[in-house]
């Protein structure tokens, strides 16, 4: 396997189809995939304040319809545009759509290599700057590249098992830990700390789940494995809320198609989802007038979790505890969640590692302790 550099990278953003001034100035954007993948790279853009023209696809039912407003058009109408410039979104289905776009000789590259190329040099800056260890610069330049080109083969080959505790210094806890998880979902990460690392390996588990049916799946597994292992009941406690920078309340949005895994939090409803209004909690907040030191938390919040840790700044700074989140579910997490976590404790050593064959599940490790 080839130890990937950051000249690979180069490489792979002067091969992308740009406009005549290496840049998307003056082009019409169009996102090719009308999907939930579609519709998550639409709410990028409008996050960065970007125009999209069109959707596309290849669904003659679509035709015609509006997508969060925004009409769905077929690829023959593609010509029609000025110099338009495609963000395709179904990663599975990347190579036979672009074979099918340079048929029409129409630019085109995968979605996710987009913000890559938009904000180069603050990808370069973490590679060169943040990166603990040469296996995370790897890793980086990796996923990278797989975003670049639409393909997943660069990240089948940095895939590896160990979720959440890939890095030595997270693989043994002891009596004394106390930890957070932050989109517990059904407590399968709780399940396995319990059985891999025994009731002895930790003080205490926090839990929290804002979704109905994830919240009540989370206190059956948490029943059972209290009841199987013997855990006192206080070992872990379960929230129903979300966490974020303030206590509030907000919109948890969830995705029709697949509700259990597709839910994510905004300050507003998103009218292709389902809405329920749910709690947020500030960990700063919760745990102001709790004095147990944090040891580890653990966070999966699709896209929340700059949020959570605005909320979360004064017991990261006080206690210094492992962090492993997720570093995939917005464009920028690449760059922000790394120099926001620096500027809190800048002692913070960074590494990545990726624990999926496609692009989710990248996980970013801070610690104090060298690894």
């Amino acid at each position: 396997m080839k130890n990937y550099c950051w000249s690979d990278v180069e490489s792979a953003i002067n091969e992308c189809k740009l406009g005549p001034n290496g840049n998307f100035d003056n082009c019409d954007i169009v996102i090719f995939g009308a999907g939930n993948a579609g519709m998550i790279t639409l709410k990028e853009l409008n996050r960065k304040k970007i125009n999209v023209v069109a959707f596309c696809d290849n669904d003659a039912d679509k035709y015609g319809e509006k997508i969060g407003l925004i009409k769905c058009i077929s690829p023959n109408e593609l010509k029609l545009l000025n110099d338009p410039i495609i963000l395709v979104t179904p990663l599975l289905h990347y190579q036979s759509i672009s074979k099918q776009l340079e048929k029409l000789k129409i630019r085109h590259l995968f979605a996710d290599a987009f913000p890559i190329i938009m904000a180069k040099e603050k990808y370069k800056f973490i590679f060169d700057n943040y990166l603990y260890d040469e296996k995370s610069k790897h890793v980086f330049v990796a996923m990278l590249l797989g975003k670049l080109k639409g393909s997943y083969k660069y990240s089948s080959e940095v895939f590896e098992e160990s979720f959440y505790y890939a890095i030595p210094s997270f693989k043994f806890m002891n009596v004394e830990d106390i930890i957070i998880d932050c989109g517990a979902f059904v407590g399968d990460t709780i399940q396995e700390l319990v059985e891999r690392r025994n009731k002895s390996s930790f003080k205490k588990i926090y839990a929290f789940e804002p979704g109905d049916r994830q919240f009540e799946a989370l206190n059956f597994r948490v029943d059972r494995l209290k009841k199987e292992w013997a855990l006192l009941e206080d070992q872990i406690i379960c929230v129903k809320a979300g966490v974020g920078e303030k206590t509030e309340k907000a919109y948890l949005n969830i995705d029709s198609e697949t509700p259990l895994i597709n839910a994510y939090i905004s300050d507003e409803s998103i009218e292709s989802t389902q809405n329920n209004i749910v709690d947020i909690i500030s960990l700063d907040d919760f745990f102001g007038t709790v004095e147990e030191k944090i040891t580890f938390i653990k966070a999966d919040i699709e896209g929340f979790e700059l949020e959570m840790f605005k909320g979360a700044t004064e017991i990261i700074k006080k206690y210094k505890p492992n962090l492993a989140f997720s570093l995939y579910h917005k464009w920028d997490d690449f760059f922000v969640l790394p120099e926001y976590i620096k500027s809190i404790v800048p002692e913070y050593n960074i590494s990545i590692r990726h624990h999926g064959p496609l692009y989710s599940e990248t996980v970013c490790y801070c610690s104090i302790l060298e690894f």
